[in-house]
């Protein structure tokens, strides 16, 4: 499987993890192959066929990415009063790289181990 066939809504996952699996992907794609795989074995990584996931590394990367991604929507429907600002603002709770990896789904993980098979 390539990088490029990865599509974050065929896994089953919470819509926080898709918005945060898509902006992951997004960005993995567009880097260099050698940048992708060192950003992604910075989170995860195989042992004896075993994956493991660094949620230290993980956390903080989330909310990079999701930032670098949304922020200036985050920002600005956080000035709002209106139904789409606090749309958004729960989007943007969920979306808290320490929330993703407290209740990671099952999907999520599976998404994360595919992104690194693929660059490998």
């Amino acid at each position: 499987m390539k990088i490029d066939e990865l599509d974050p809504f065929s896994y089953s996952m919470e819509d926080s993890e898709k918005l945060v699996a898509y902006s992951l992907l997004d960005d993995l794609k567009k880097s260099n192959p050698e940048r992708a795989r060192e950003e992604i074995e910075s989170i995860i990584y195989a042992d004896n066929g075993v994956f493991h996931i660094k949620s230290k590394n993980l956390a903080p990367l989330i909310d990079q990415i999701v930032d670098s991604d949304y922020g200036k929507l985050f920002q600005s429907a956080s000035n709002g009063k209106t139904q789409f600002s606090r749309i958004v603002r729960k989007i943007q709770t969920r979306s808290k790289g320490k929330t993703i990896v407290a209740d990671m789904s099952y999907g999520f993980l599976y998404f994360l181990r595919d992104c690194f098979t693929a660059l490998h």
